[in-house]
């Protein structure tokens, strides 16, 4: 890859993996900052523009189609980047072109179908609830190749290692930004401007994901032949059966969270609920941890070097989680009773929540690496009892405690994901035995390491501050 931006770049030139590391978490950071900080903009407008039951609605609408799109093949990606990973690791790049253009035409036409049984289908939800309804859930069809196309463009960036599309979600917001503060200052805003102006958002970071992969592809891919054979149908036959259950019943038990909220409790306990998980979502996005996965694949054939990024990664994430939740329990509240007061019920849901930020962590750091090491029976097998935990929970809580037992639901979703991932782990990889005892122990190695990565990006920080002088 001849790129200078290419990020492989830096391991060629016999930089260290801490720099890859800094440089994609600096990148990252610097682009979710924007993204979170428009965001917040956005979901003011829209929370202080809709009433309590209209927000509940729209989050009704997005879940729904939320449903919808767990039966593309999103649930390959990952596989897919890392298989066209391993074929470019290997010097051969026309296996990765063939791998990804079969996935791509694929993953296309699965989005156009679904969209337009969608669209054409909205005419039954509108008989069961509403003309209105059935007018968002047209209007919404589209966001299924929207998102269908970007995650194409993405999955070739991934696995060429390029930092590019960690700017979608940025363009996103910063698009939808002077579309919503137009409408809510000149005119009204309702639940179907707010889909409207959410559609062109990703319109626009369809354009800058788009943009990018071609200007890669360009430099990696556009003059080497695809190879002849078909390459996807043994991926899927390897990997897709396990990955494709673990994927669709995940995506739909995360989408049915809302419906359940409102059949059990009403449309604005779905507003409430949803508020408490976007803002425990700005805070899970703060984890400077999402480099990992390029460092686990870099490092998968070096397992001392696995295991020890493995061991540090699980450690650090801990404590991170713990300071985020002390940090959103003190600040979050002031901010919502000042800003949303309308809002304020949601914040004993929203604390609870904060006890699962040290599990999400940990959580991610396995699922990254199972991921890394191709382990999708593992992943895919614990949604059998999950699936069934967490909705069994939330129909006995749900009636009983109120929107709170979706909060113990969610704790309970990454605390069982540990219990189910670690010892499944170390069975098949007993190289990666940690003692989570260590998790509280610091000694002079993580002095030395925490060291070098302050130097790091110290450095980092020099150089942006030269590039914009």
């Amino acid at each position: 890859m001849r790129h200078s931006s290419d990020p492989l770049q830096l391991l060629k030139k016999g930089r260290s993996l801490q720099e890859f590391f800094i440089k994609g978490e600096f990148s990252l950071r610097f682009w979710e900052s924007i993204a979170s900080g428009v965001s917040l903009i956005n979901s003011f407008i829209i929370l202080t523009a809709l009433s309590v039951f209209e927000f509940g609605l729209y989050q009704l609408v997005l879940a729904f189609i939320g449903i919808i799109g767990g039966f593309n093949i999103d649930q390959l990606d990952g596989a897919i980047s890392i298989e066209m990973r391993r074929h470019f690791g290997k010097n051969e790049p026309g296996k990765a072109k063939r791998i990804y253009l079969e996935y791509a035409l694929l993953k296309s036409l699965i989005a156009f179908v679904l969209a337009a049984g969608v669209f054409f289908g909205s005419g039954i939800v509108a008989s069961h609830y509403g003309a209105d309804i059935g007018l968002y859930v047209k209007i919404m069809s589209l966001l299924l190749v929207l998102d269908g196309l970007q995650s194409v463009g993405r999955i070739f960036l991934k696995s060429v290692f390029s930092f590019a599309f960690f700017g979608a979600s940025a363009a996103r917001e910063l698009v939808k930004l002077p579309l919503l503060a137009g409408v809510f200052f000149f005119s009204q805003l309702s639940i179907a401007n707010v889909l409207v102006v959410h559609l062109l958002g990703w319109a626009g970071s369809l354009s800058l994901v788009v943009f990018f992969a071609v200007k890669y592809w360009r430099v990696t891919l556009k003059k080497i032949l695809p190879a002849k054979e078909f390459l996807l149908g043994k991926i899927a036959k390897t990997y897709g059966g396990w990955v494709f259950f673990r994927y669709v019943v995940g995506k739909t038990t995360r989408s049915i969270t809302p419906w359940l909220v409102k059949i059990f409790i009403n449309t604005e306990a779905v507003a409430l609920y949803s508020l408490a998980v976007n803002l425990i979502a700005f805070i899970e996005r703060l984890f400077p941890i999402n480099m990992l996965s390029y460092v686990f694949l870099i490092k998968v054939d070096d397992k001392e070097g696995l295991a020890r990024i493995f061991s540090r990664a699980v450690k650090y994430v801990f404590w991170f989680g713990a300071g985020a939740g002390l940090a959103g329990l003190v600040f979050v509240p002031l901010v919502i009773n000042k800003i949303l007061p309308k809002y304020g019920e949601a914040l004993p849901l929203f604390k609870l929540m904060l006890l699962a930020l040290p599990a999400y962590g940990i959580y991610k750091v396995l699922k990254w690496i199972l991921t890394t090491l191709r382990e999708y029976k593992i992943l895919a097998l614990r949604l059998i009892t999950e699936a069934v935990i967490i909705n069994g929970t939330m129909l006995i809580l749900l009636p009983t405690i109120g929107v709170l037992g979706a909060g113990f639901a969610y704790i309970g979703v990454y605390l069982g994901r540990i219990i189910f991932f670690w010892p499944a782990l170390i069975r098949t990889h007993p190289y990666l035995k940690f003692n989570l005892k260590n998790i509280f122990i610091f000694n002079g190695e993580d002095k030395i390491f925490l060291a070098k990565l302050w130097r790091q990006l110290v450095l980092m920080i020099n150089r942006f501050k030269v590039r914009l002088v």
